[in-house]
């Protein structure tokens, strides 16, 4: 088959969608789901967090050491 520059691969984040097989659009819908099921496993009791979701980020980041302070 002949090389066609239409069909060509644009971009680089494109090659390594193609090439993973998955899009990044998919990855971040994903993400806000799994940060809740997160935040509601590890903030406190069973579907009655003690923890706001920004508190319990802020605590998160600085446990893996990613925080300011």
């Amino acid at each position: 088959m002949a090389y066609v520059p239409e069909k060509a691969t644009r971009t680089q984040w494109e090659a390594i969608q193609h090439a993973l097989g998955f899009n990044l659009a998919d990855v971040a819908g994903l993400v806000g789901p799994a940060l809740s099921a997160a935040w509601l496993w590890t903030a406190g009791e069973p579907l009655q967090p003690r923890e706001t979701p920004v508190r319990w980020l802020g605590r998160m980041t600085d446990s893996v050491g990613l925080s300011d302070r």
